[in-house]
């Protein structure tokens, strides 16, 4: 649907979600070029645009210095009321929660202060249901040390062949010697 546009810079899709980065320099009306763009004889669209930043899933996308920085977007009616330490759930499932959202902002956040931020929010929301403060600020520190490019790196083998066929740039930026990336049998 996307591949004959050239003014479309870069599209994704995730399920019936759409991103799309556009070139606007050649486009005199930026809402009637969407929607001719997203013409579909059994599929109505709703679109947002800007200039500036977007809110794409959990991410807000933003240009900033001729580059794009993200940073965690929740939307104004979550209450993030997580699991409280109390339930009976198994104690392991209950200690990788806090872990495993931690991980979630580093993977999102592009700036460090962006992540500082937000995971001092997420630990003040699991203190508030009554996770042990000492447990909690270990595993802050661990993911306040944690290098994103780590956590993106891509590490499934069946990950890595499908990116080595559709977006080799990503598996040349992770596995810059070929050392780095040992090969494996398919599945």
């Amino acid at each position: 649907m996307f591949s004959s546009h050239g003014l479309i810079e870069f599209y994704k899709r995730v399920l019936d979600d759409i991103f799309l980065i556009v070139d606007i320099a050649d486009i005199n009306n930026l809402e009637e070029w969407i929607g001719n763009i997203l013409k579909h004889r059994y599929l109505k669209f709703t679109y947002e645009f800007s200039e500036e930043s977007i809110n794409f899933l959990d991410v807000n996308v933003k240009i900033h210095n001729n580059g794009i920085q993200t940073d965690l977007y929740t939307k104004p009616m979550s209450r993030h009321l997580y699991l409280h330490s109390s339930s009976n759930h198994p104690v392991h499932l209950k200690n990788s929660l806090y872990y495993s959202q931690g991980l979630r902002i580093v993977k999102i956040c592009s700036e460090y202060s962006t992540r500082l931020r937000n995971l001092i929010s997420l630990f003040e929301k699991f203190k508030n249901r009554w996770y042990l403060e000492k447990t909690l600020y270990n595993t802050f520190l661990r993911l306040m040390y944690t290098k994103r490019d780590d956590v993106l790196r891509p590490k499934n083998n069946l990950l890595i062949s499908y990116l080595k066929e559709n977006n080799p740039e990503i598996v040349c930026k992770y596995f810059r010697e070929r050392s780095d990336f040992r090969e494996r049998p398919e599945f």
